[in-house]
């Protein structure tokens, strides 16, 4: 318990928390989103491990001879 009024003001420490609040909250923000894509990556690349094989077609053999 501080035992005298402190040389910081009520409203200098609410914006000072704010201020350090918003800063979390974006760095949150973002690492939530990084996250996101990541995510988002792993399930297109294990979408694609999972289609069947394409069948090759006489049009695309007799283009490469």
């Amino acid at each position: 318990m501080l035992t005298n009024a402190g040389r910081i003001s009520k409203a200098d420490a609410d914006a000072f928390a704010q201020d350090e609040y918003d800063r979390f909250a974006e760095r949150r923000r973002a690492f939530k989103e990084a996250q996101g894509e990541q995510a988002i990556m792993k399930a297109l690349e294990d979408a694609a491990r999972n289609l069947p094989a394409r069948p090759k077609s006489d049009d695309q053999e007799s283009s490469r001879r």
